[in-house]
């Protein structure tokens, strides 16, 4: 299920194979950390900061109220921010979706601009897509992953077109602008 769109990962920014294997290995093993007692859908997250030298994980924890659920993809970037990290490379968000036909949650999403590929995995929500556009530009890449670690790679623009961002705010005089 290797996405057609890895070239979007292009130049010096491009992964190697071992830190692709490695943020999508983490996304999957961070997941049994779950707390999703009331969905049980269970994601996990793992972000590559600039310097290719930190990975973050977090997952998803989720609260009676479901507004107050916190998903896993906001919490591996709180953990890099918290870190001292504020600019990153990659992200690799793992769920137990799995290929239709195959026991366990089913959802196949379509995934290409033409609509003719088409893979089963979980998106991000779009919350969680307008945390990860405070931090990271249109083109930065997010690795979905199913139940069997198969993933495709798609941009931030592809799964959230006309985004809001920080260079959308103009600062107020005098503060500084991080």
């Amino acid at each position: 299920m290797e996405s057609p769109n890895q070239s979007s990962v292009s130049g010096k920014d491009r992964l190697t194979e071992s830190e692709q294997a490695t943020l999508i290995e983490k996304s999957i093993r961070v997941k049994a950390n779950a707390y999703c007692p009331h969905s049980r859908f269970r994601v996990g997250a793992c972000v590559l900061a600039a310097d290719k030298q930190y990975f973050a994980v977090g997952c998803n924890v989720e609260n009676a109220s479901y507004g107050l659920t916190f998903c896993a993809e906001r919490a591996a970037l709180s953990r890099a921010v918290t870190d001292g990290h504020r600019k990153f490379k990659a992200l690799a968000v793992s769920s137990d979706i799995s290929p239709a036909g195959q026991s366990g949650i089913s959802s196949e999403i379509d995934v290409s601009p033409d609509a003719d590929i088409k893979a089963a995995v979980a998106p991000c929500c779009g919350a969680c897509l307008q945390w990860i556009r405070e931090f990271c530009p249109p083109e930065f890449p997010i690795f979905l992953v199913d139940v069997n670690g198969k993933h495709i790679v798609k941009t931030l623009i592809q799964l959230l077109p006309y985004s809001f961002g920080p260079e959308n705010l103009l600062p107020p005089p005098g503060r500084f602008n991080p």
